[in-house]
């Protein structure tokens, strides 16, 4: 089976990690030119952070963390009226324990996948047919043709099978 997955920020590439473990292959179509760096931080916590556990991605993802120990509120003069840490709430507060940037938890999930990533692209038209789905894209060609380790591979000979 082949599933095409559209978006490659966060979900596109975790969704990618869990099909490859079972056996299934996937393509993420993205119409940004390349991957976004940067963004807001993320939090990981409680069924993420089980996520990330079980997909043995939890030191990576701290390796990158934002290493947030606090914050705390200033008036117009500069000075600390207050100040809230991560140890006040066991990290489940308003400050979590792992903090990671958007575009870093991004990259570690695409770095854990097996897939062809397809950037600067899009799909244009899904059409069902009784032997699958066939996928148009932007740029019109197959999938297959461009890889995240720049090997080439034949065009897809085969449909995308559709997903029920």
């Amino acid at each position: 089976m082949r599933v095409l997955i559209s978006g490659a920020s966060i979900a596109g590439p975790a969704l990618a990690f869990w099909l490859h473990r079972y056996g299934i292959e996937a393509t993420v179509v993205e119409r940004a030119p390349a991957p976004r760096p940067g963004g807001q931080a993320v939090d990981l916590r409680g069924v993420g952070k089980i996520a990330a556990e079980r997909m043995g991605l939890l030191d990576q993802i701290c390796a990158a963390c934002t290493d947030t120990r606090g914050l705390s509120l200033v008036d117009a003069g500069g000075r600390r009226r207050a100040t809230l840490t991560v140890d006040q709430f066991d990290g489940d507060g308003p400050i979590a324990e792992i903090e990671i940037l958007r575009g870093d938890i991004a990259r570690v999930l695409r770095e854990a996948t097996d897939c062809e990533y397809r950037y600067g692209d899009r799909i244009v038209a899904l059409n069902e047919q009784s032997d699958g789905v066939h996928v148009t894209f932007e740029s019109g060609s197959p999938p297959g043709l461009r890889r995240r380790d720049r090997r080439r591979r034949p065009p897809l000979r085969r449909p995308v099978p559709a997903v029920r």
